[in-house]
């Protein structure tokens, strides 16, 4: 498992996907194994907030800006926009 320690799990049937989530990034598995990997998207404490059909959005507390910040992901490829590497 290439996300540890493991927070968060959301199963996508829609998506043929179950992304886990760790304090920093998200890895996604399908029935082939494994999918894609993001980037680092937060510092420590990411947390996922919402699912789309076509996304996941995620928080963190960014220590740059002193705010939450938001992140989106690509369910299909795990391109991401935003983040601290995005």
């Amino acid at each position: 498992m290439n996300a540890v320690p493991i927070t968060e799990v959301r199963a996508l049937p829609s998506a043929g996907i179950v992304v886990f989530a760790n304090f920093t990034e998200l890895v996604a598995y399908g029935a082939e194994g494994l999918r894609w990997r993001t980037k680092r998207l937060a510092w420590d404490g990411l947390k996922i907030v919402e699912v789309t059909e076509r996304s996941l959005i995620g928080e963190y507390w960014d220590i740059r800006d002193e705010a939450m910040q938001r992140f989106e992901v690509d369910l299909a490829t795990g391109a991401q926009r935003g983040g601290v590497e995005g």
